[in-house]
């Protein structure tokens, strides 16, 4: 879950958006970490395994399969000019209702809380990510 998707975006990314991309998704990396962070102080959720003791046991989700996928979303919708707040809401609703309930199949994943509670933090990071890369664009160009 770590290194194939970083080897996947290396050859699939736009590297004449690459900064922007990579923006976005160090934002979305951090946002995640730190919402996952609070989900776990919370016991809102857990993971049961981990690769290194010392750093946190969704290093493989949130630095790698989060931001990868919504790296390649954002490259996506910015060069078919699709809605990004649409889809990014919407690929919300797949991690949480669909690869989270297979991670917890998987038994790699325990969620102590209900889904909405999910929901609300992926929707979270996928709006202020894109919030925050707005920003920064607005004020390059001022």
């Amino acid at each position: 879950m770590f290194l194939l998707p970083l080897v996947v975006l290396y050859f699939k990314i736009d590297r004449s958006k690459i900064f922007l991309l990579g923006f976005l998704g160090y934002s979305i990396h951090v946002l995640a970490a730190y919402t996952d962070a609070l989900g776990i102080r919370k016991s809102w959720w857990d993971y049961p395994y981990v690769i290194f003791p010392q750093l946190p046991g969704s290093l493989g989700i949130d630095a790698s399969v989060i931001p990868v996928y919504f790296i390649l979303l954002y490259q996506w919708c910015l060069n078919k000019k699709k809605n990004y707040w649409l889809y990014g809401t919407l690929s919300s609703f797949g991690f949480t209702f669909i690869i989270k309930p297979l991670l917890i199949w998987i038994n790699v994943f325990e969620l102590y809380t209900n889904y909405f509670v999910l929901l609300l933090s992926y929707l979270f990071v996928v709006y202020a990510a894109k919030l925050i890369t707005d920003i920064f664009i607005h004020m390059s160009k001022n």
